[in-house]
């Protein structure tokens, strides 16, 4: 069986993985865009409580400024590959999952 830092040495190594983490470098950098970003997150959970509330005014407000400050952070010139690059990753990862997942059920149903 593959151990846990070989598992981690592999996805580390990917290329996909690696630009990844030089754009998560530019965006650390990027004080402005940074705070977006975590706004964006908090407009993500007011959307979700309000939701959950049936607050459908406060909800419409809400995605209003969520869509408004998404496409202000989709003009920076490196967010649309960060997206692609991160949906990549995470697909890598559910793949990755996914393996382990299936091996360990094996070994439970023997």
């Amino acid at each position: 069986m593959t151990s846990k830092e070989e598992i981690i040495s592999y996805f580390n190594s990917k290329d996909e993985v690696k630009r990844l983490k030089e754009l998560e470098h530019l965006i650390d950098k990027d004080d402005v865009l940074k705070n977006k970003i975590n706004e964006l997150k908090s407009l993500q959970q007011k959307m979700i409580n309000s939701k959950e509330y049936n607050l459908i005014n406060q909800y419409k407000e809400d995605k209003r400024l969520y869509d408004e400050l998404l496409e202000e952070i989709n003009d920076y010139p490196f967010m649309g590959e960060y997206l692609d690059v991160l949906e990549l990753v995470n697909n890598e990862l559910r793949y990755l999952t996914d393996g382990i997942n299936e091996e360990i059920d094996k070994l439970i149903n023997r």
